[in-house]
């Protein structure tokens, strides 16, 4: 899906959707004029809870376990499509 001839109103729309999104917390992580990468959320650091496991004899566990059972990254991309809309697909968390 390529675009011929550079439109701005149409690359407008694309920028206009994801000024939407990144106002409610996603952030840009990739982008071209026809598509862009969103990503909301993050993965908890498993280092740092293992560690904290173990200086606390196990406590930490007890956040741990619903933290990585709740806390995911989830991304969703945008495409602009020839006709000038914007659609988007994914939102799929990720752990």
């Amino acid at each position: 899906m390529t675009i011929t001839q550079y439109d701005p109103n149409r690359i407008s729309r694309l920028t206009q959707a994801i000024g939407a999104h990144v106002v409610v917390g996603w952030a840009v992580e990739t982008q071209t004029d026809t598509m862009a990468v969103l990503k909301s959320g993050s993965k908890p650091n498993h280092v740092l809870h293992l560690l904290l496991t173990l200086a606390t004899c196990g406590l930490w566990a007890i956040v741990w376990l619903p933290l990585g059972l709740t806390q995911k990254e989830r991304r969703l991309t945008l495409t602009l499509n020839p006709d000038g809309s914007v659609s988007s697909s994914g939102a799929v968390a990720s752990s």
